[in-house]
């Protein structure tokens, strides 16, 4: 991200409302925690011992971690 692309999402969160901003906030954590779902599925997906079950499992867990440990659900969007 450029410093150009940085000053311009400050500036647009500097003038939402408190509503919006956490709104903004949810959206972006949720786009992370997808990115990392994904890297994670991956990761896994590159050794051979761990089935689709035991990735199925993780994933579960890593959602309940997420909604009960980090207070963060998901937004469909």
């Amino acid at each position: 991200m450029t410093d150009d692309q940085k000053r311009r999402i400050f500036q647009k969160v500097k003038s939402m409302t408190t509503a919006q901003y956490w709104d903004w906030l949810e959206r972006v954590n949720t786009q992370a925690y997808l990115i990392g779902q994904d890297h994670m599925t991956e990761a896994m997906g590159c050794h051979s011992r761990i089935s689709k079950k035991m990735v199925q499992e993780v994933k579960t867990k890593a959602a309940q971690i997420r909604e009960e440990w980090d207070g963060i659900v998901m937004v469909n969007e």
